[in-house]
């Protein structure tokens, strides 16, 4: 079974939880997922003070004083982190706040501020240009709005989904599977499909905080780039000639650049011992990883083309849960930060980080090596996409070496994968309206 039984630790109590909770089933209706990354200086000589607050904060998610992640209704997950400085770049120690979340950026802004104003304070007080704790929301608004940077690429592996619906389905489900287990325990069990069904829907009818309804998530296809697509092929091939002669020339400096790349002394921002301690909690983890952007204005555009073409087809194509045969990406994005300097990874995942290196290596390799080619240290490529990430030791030893520890970061479901809330959605789905018997088996089946 997809998802699995009930975890035993949670199984006793969780008809009382979940009948427990007053809340408004969520409305009926797709959202759109965004992306938000605050990037701020710290101040001078506050690194230090400033890690021991977030890591005070991170080891204690749900009782720390400063911020009630569970409060939050818009946000899937998020994240602080330290970002060292490089001063060969001139690029300072920095901030940065990065959120996965639903709907407005005005209105998901006025809640984090309602819900975590203290901790905001006590963090961006050790940063540079914050207005201060007495200042109103509004202007601590406008500071995390001026110091947001825009993403290069950004993939969504449940589009359409809202925090609450997920968290709504994963209710369902447990709902479901608590009442077949005690269902399995009467007299003449199982009865027909039919009668399975009907059984638990009445049985869901007793949680009015849960919903059953259906509506479209509405996700983007190919076909919803045509009237972009159509003119940009119509304009290449009346400019044929010319798009020939500019991809001759690209090709012929993308490998002169390839010829003259150095290999990099891979030389580790932190012990590989403090990454791993971070790892594992979960069934998710998650991942943040800084690399210097290779020089010149040919890596810089090179890597803007091709982020926007992962960006591009993360939107019209891999919006049904992979991301080029990976199963287990919740949520990542690509950050251009410090003026062009340095490239910011975030990612958000299912499973060992093994498992998902693994995944990069026999499934996107060539996306992969196509972004990060660019980047200093990366394993040798050829045309752009080539090798790279093949290279299976020097891929992961240079990506431990440029992988950062997350000092916060917050799951608002860290027991789902992505295959469970997809299914758990079909689950919900399952459970309103009228279905044949093979459809009903069906459905039976996936729980």
């Amino acid at each position: 079974m997809d998802g699995g039984t009930l975890p035993a630790a949670r199984a006793p109590g969780v008809l009382d939880s979940v009948a427990a909770r007053s809340r408004t089933p969520p409305e009926a209706k797709a959202v759109q997922q965004n992306a938000l990354t605050v990037f701020v200086k710290i101040r001078q000589g506050k690194v230090d003070e400033l890690r021991v607050l977030l890591e005070s904060i991170g080891k204690n998610l749900h009782t720390n004083p400063y911020i009630q992640f569970g409060e939050l209704t818009t946000t899937h997950f998020c994240r602080f982190v330290i970002v060292p400085g490089d001063p060969d770049l001139d690029a300072p120690a920095s901030l940065a706040f990065a959120s996965n979340f639903d709907g407005d950026l005005d209105a998901y802004l006025d809640e984090l501020i309602a819900v975590a104003r203290r901790g905001l304070d006590a963090i961006y007080g050790l940063c540079d240009g914050y207005p201060g704790s007495s200042v109103s929301a509004g202007a601590v608004k406008d500071f995390l709005r001026q110091n947001s940077l825009p993403y290069g690429a950004f993939y969504k592996g449940h589009p359409g989904l809202s925090q609450r619906w997920i968290k709504n389905d994963i209710d369902v489900r447990h709902v479901i599977e608590s009442f077949l287990q005690e269902q399995q325990k009467t007299p003449g069990w199982p009865p027909s499909p039919s009668e399975i069904r009907t059984r638990i829907q009445a049985h869901l009818a007793k949680f009015p905080g849960l919903s059953t309804a259906l509506f479209d998530r509405d996700l983007p296809t190919w076909k919803d780039a045509l009237p972009w697509l159509i003119p940009a092929s119509l304009a290449g091939i009346v400019a044929l000639p010319l798009v020939i002669e500019a991809a001759i020339v690209y090709a012929i400096l993308l490998r002169y650049h390839e010829i003259r790349d150095k290999p990099d002394s891979l030389k580790t921002n932190f012990p590989i011992s403090h990454l791993t301690e971070l790892e594992d909690h979960t069934i998710q983890n998650q991942l943040t990883h800084i690399v210097p952007i290779k020089p010149g204005l040919f890596r810089l555009w090179t890597l803007k083309g091709v982020l926007w073409a992962i960006n591009t087809l993360a939107y019209y194509i891999y919006n049904q849960g992979e991301l080029g045969g990976i199963p287990s990406i919740h949520f990542a994005r690509w950050v251009i930060i410090d003026g062009g300097k340095r490239l910011l990874f975030f990612s958000n995942y299912d499973g060992s980080w093994e498992n998902y290196l693994g995944d990069f290596i026999d499934k996107a390799s060539t996306g992969l090596t196509g972004v990060w080619s660019n980047t200093v240290g990366f394993p040798k490529t050829k045309w752009l996409i080539y090798e790279g990430a093949t290279h299976e030791a020097l891929f992961k030893q240079w990506t431990r070496a440029h992988q950062i520890p997350t000092q916060v970061w917050y799951s608002a479901y860290p027991d789902a994968t992505v295959p469970n809330v997809i299914n758990n959605t079909a689950i919900r789905g399952g459970a309103q309206g009228s279905l044949s018997e093979s459809k009903t088996l069906e459905w039976l089946e996936e729980l």
